[in-house]
């Protein structure tokens, strides 16, 4: 830690002193020795007190350019608890896999109290000390950050601000204050959003510096006598300080104390008035190099006095500074959030409370306050950019979500015309409109791309290009009054789909992309597996040939690929590209999307198939909170999320507690879908889980009888996934209530439509065929059974010998090969 450009200083906490240029430690008013490593550490503790400093970066402090182990640093951190006499580790605290953390407050003794300037003799029209020619104007703030008062040159009469220290921390916080103005100015060049330091006096009391002036005052003051500002104004004023934040943040610089108090309000000429964001004490660089590439000396970031991880205002501290975490450019955005919903309110004193979306009347600031002000960090809007971006879009964004609206009307009228066409039997109409609405509901992801960035006559006709693939191309040749006037079949709309859009869209490849993606989707759900990957991979081939990487309708493209590999089995494929979607999407949809919420409940299901069942409980289970917040308590996303909190928690061992949410999700999707959809089997196995974690076979014989019941009233049998699934279940169940004979039927039926399904290989056909092993055990035929259990288990240990599906049918094999 380089402290060579600034003369060393005293701090204490507790009963600790420390005088760094006499490299000395006193506990208790008594001398202690330390080593040098050990005190080494302390001082960079000192330096970025309350805050968790990482192992990695205090072995480049302390031990720079040599190779170090964890356990070096751990016996010097041992060695400076002993020095202090904190065997209980209340002062410096283990962050236990990441680092450690001073957590006691610091004071800084740099500057003796009885050498700084008495603040209260200044007074109105006093000559600035240092500054001829300068006069005091009026105090403009004081309190812990020190007093300010704005000056004014007797012969120009032009403003200044001047800021004092009167203690050690305040002169440490006006050094910081320094050097962050010097390292944005140099970086980024003038800019009127951002105060900039003109001057400062260290040398001789009073300390203090030199700032620009804003006439406006600060924003909470100005708000103040300015009540009557327009909404959009008041949109405008915080894209700006989003713009300035966005800006300090390009260059390493947090602000970590972003409130109305420190953002400083311009005259508005007539317009919407210009920001100022000001008071970067508390401030944080993240990169040391940016300093010394300006060879900018680090005055003030040689300790952090009278400072901590929770230091700031709490209405807008981030939840994860107040757990003591350090802080982040995610700190500063929920802050920003924080600022956007009080000003949309005119309150800066209202907190961010539970019930707070029912005061903002607009769905799309309500998306944009959620993703800013997010409790969990990774999930939160991840640059103030974007958030500007979003807030000066809105009225793009208003049209983009009136044009869904209109197409999924437009979708309801062409569902009217296929009735009107003669397609008359109940199944196959269901079906079709499904489909109709599918694909323009997909399609709805190109038209809302081209909404965003180009005119509205391009984005009608990218409406009308899809309306007529329907119309024309579509409806007209499955009409069952054309040609031998049979009704079509799903699969033969399907078919016909995919071979007029590879000619009638060539030439519109977001349209393209949008269909061809949409009619893999619905031969996924029918299980057509080789047909769904055909037309997803040449939607994707379409896309990575005509469109950037975060294209809307590419998104969404890249998600079908991901989701017909974990319908397959595929699920590390799957994860792995969910893992790639998910900040793509967050980046272009929002955190709040209904297609972003989908991307996390399906990275919550594959830790699930991955056999992590605690942690994808407690994913599953706050993904339900979140859609609940962010979507709706009746949304359909939150319904799925509550079934698969219930199911991750019963296979973790926890079938008591998953059936409130299990019961709650069926609640939500009855009342949307109704008793005999396909939507509702899905979460009825949860609930046949729960009932088997229950010690209920019974009830969960009934639960898979239903399902199978829904299934084949929807014509989803064979190998749709869902039914091969409910027979595999049946015959689990039957197992248990002892009746062998029927689950040995089941298991043969599962074993058939899950070889055609996946391929005699895959793991769900080594499920289903352990199940059959047992059915033989049970009814006396023991070679059978070890036989099957081998092929069993040949095929799971492809997969790892010791990966939850081998262990399984290890045991069961074991069980009976040892029987007498």
């Amino acid at each position: 830690m380089d402290r060579s450009a600034e003369s060393p200083g005293r701090w204490s906490f507790d009963q600790v002193e420390i005088d760094e240029r006499q490299r000395e430690l006193r506990v208790g008013g008594q001398a202690v020795a330390i080593e040098s490593k050990p005190f080494e550490v302390l001082l960079v503790l000192l330096a970025r007190a309350g805050e968790t400093v990482t192992k990695e970066e205090l072995i480049n402090e302390v031990w720079p350019g040599r190779v170090v182990t964890d356990g070096v640093l751990t016996k010097a951190v041992l060695k400076l608890r002993v020095a202090i006499g904190d065997t209980e580790q209340a002062l410096v605290r283990t962050v236990h896999g990441y680092g450690y953390r001073l957590v006691a407050p610091v004071t800084a003794l740099e500057a003796d109290a009885a050498t700084m300037p008495h603040i209260a003799e200044i007074q109105n029209g006093a000559g600035v000390p240092l500054r001829p020619n300068w006069r005091f104007i009026r105090r403009l703030g004081r309190g812990g950050f020190g007093e300010v008062w704005l000056a004014e040159q007797a012969k120009t009469h032009e403003p200044r601000v001047f800021k004092f220290a009167s203690n050690g921390a305040q002169l440490a916080a006006l050094k910081r204050e320094i050097t962050i103005s010097r390292l944005l100015h140099e970086s980024l060049g003038a800019r009127a959003d951002i105060v900039r330091v003109l001057d400062w006096n260290l040398d001789d009391p009073p300390h203090f510096i030199e700032t620009e002036y804003a006439d406006g005052g600060s924003l909470d003051n100005w708000f103040s006598r300015n009540t009557d500002l327009s909404v959009a104004a008041r949109i405008e004023m915080v894209a700006r300080i989003a713009d300035a934040l966005a800006a300090a943040h390009s260059v390493g610089v947090l602000h970590k104390d972003l409130k109305p108090a420190n953002i400083l309000v311009l005259s508005d000429n007539g317009g919407v008035p210009g920001v100022r964001l000001a008071d970067f004490g508390s401030g944080v660089v993240l990169d040391n190099a940016q300093l010394e590439q300006f060879r900018i000396t680090r005055l003030g970031f040689t300790v952090v006095a009278d400072s901590d991880s929770t230091s700031g205002t709490p209405y807008y501290l981030a939840p994860e500074r107040l757990a003591g975490q350090a802080a982040s450019i995610h700190g500063d955005i929920f802050a920003l959030g924080i600022l956007l919903y009080q000003f949309l309110l005119g309150d800066f004193r209202r907190p961010l409370a539970p019930g707070w979306e029912r005061q903002i009347n607009d769905e799309l600031l309500r998306e944009d306050i959620a993703a800013a002000a997010e409790q969990d960090p990774s999930r939160r809007l991840g640059d103030a950019a974007e958030l500007a971006r979003r807030l000066r879009g809105l009225d793009a964004r208003r049209l983009e979500r009136d044009r869904e609206r209109a197409a999924a009307a437009r979708s309801a009228r062409l569902a009217q015309q296929v009735e009107r066409a003669g397609i008359r039997r109940r199944w196959q109409f269901v079906a079709l409109v499904t489909l109709l609405a599918g694909i323009v509901a997909s399609s709805i992801m190109a038209w809302r791309e081209l909404g965003a960035r180009h005119d509205a006559e391009r984005n009608l006709a990218a409406q009308e290009a899809v309306l007529r693939f329907v119309r024309e191309d579509l409806l007209a040749k499955a009409d069952p009054f054309q040609g031998d006037g049979s009704a079509p079949t799903v699969r033969s709309v399907l078919q016909l789909a995919h071979e007029r859009a590879q000619q009638s869209l060539a030439d519109q490849p977001e349209v393209a992309v949008a269909v061809l993606s949409t009619i893999s989707a619905a031969l996924g759900g029918l299980g057509e597996h080789e047909a769904a990957e055909r037309d997803a991979e040449a939607s994707l081939a379409i896309a990575r040939k005509h469109l950037p990487i975060d294209h809307r309708t590419r998104l969404e493209a890249e998600r079908v690929r991901a989701d017909l590999d974990e319908v397959q089995g595929n699920w590390q494929r799957a994860r792995a590209a969910y893992l790639d979607l998910q900040p793509r999407f967050e980046r272009v949809f929002g955190v709040a999307h209904v297609s972003t919420r989908m991307i996390a409940h399906q990275l919550a299901w594959t830790r699930f198939l991955s056999g992590d069942f605690a942690q994808a409980a407690t994913e599953f289970c706050t993904l339900a909170e979140d859609n609940s917040r962010l979507l709706g308590a009746d949304h359909d996303q939150t319904a799925m999320a509550l079934s698969g909190c219930g199911l991750a928690l019963c296979r973790a061992g926890r079938c008591a507690e998953a059936i409130a949410p299990t019961e709650r999700s069926i609640a939500l999707r009855t009342q949307r879908y109704g008793e005999n959809s396909p939507a509702l089997a899905q979460t009825l196995f949860s609930l046949e889980l729960a009932q088997i974690g229950a010690g209920n076979a019974v009830a969960a014989l009934a639960t898979i009888d239903r399902i199978l019941a829904i299934l084949q009233r929807h014509h989803l049998a064979d190998t749709h996934p869902q039914f091969t699934l409910a027979r595999h279940e049946r015959a689990a169940v039957l197992l248990r209530l002892d009746r062998p004979h029927e689950a040995l039927a089941d298991a043969e039926t599962a074993i058939s439509t899950r070889t055609t399904a996946f391929g005699a290989s895959h793991a769900y056909v080594a499920a289903s065929r352990n199940l059959r092993a047992r059915a033989y055990a049970a009814l006396g035929r023991r070679d059978e059974a070890l036989a099957e259990f081998d092929a069993a288990l040949k095929i799971a240990e492809a997969d790892g010998k010791d990966s939850e599906l081998a262990t399984r049918i290890r045991g069961f094999r074991d069980k009976v090969a040892n029987a007498p």
